[in-house]
């Protein structure tokens, strides 16, 4: 396998485009599900009639996709896991 460079953009098995991250990416988005948990009650308040108010904004996410840097493992990229978890 050739050596990848973490940021570097890689083609994904369906064509997308994915960044190469280190493992310590996983531990980030564990990172990221209790923050987004624990904040869950104070963004409620902010919410409003309509269901618009309150938002998670990741100002450093990348694609959607990311690539363990070295292996064959894929996840998904921060905003992406956000996503998922609200």
């Amino acid at each position: 396998m050739e050596e990848e460079n973490m940021g570097e953009l890689v083609k994904a098995p369906d064509g997308s485009p994915a960044e190469i991250v280190g493992e310590w990416a996983k531990e980030k988005h564990d990172c990221l599900n209790r923050y987004i948990d624990i904040s869950r009650g104070v963004r409620k308040k902010f919410v409003g009639e309509d269901g618009a108010g309150a938002t998670y904004i990741d100002p450093f996410c990348g694609p959607g996709l990311c690539k363990i840097k070295n292996t064959n493992e894929y996840i998904d990229g921060g905003a992406v896991a956000a996503w998922k978890k609200v």
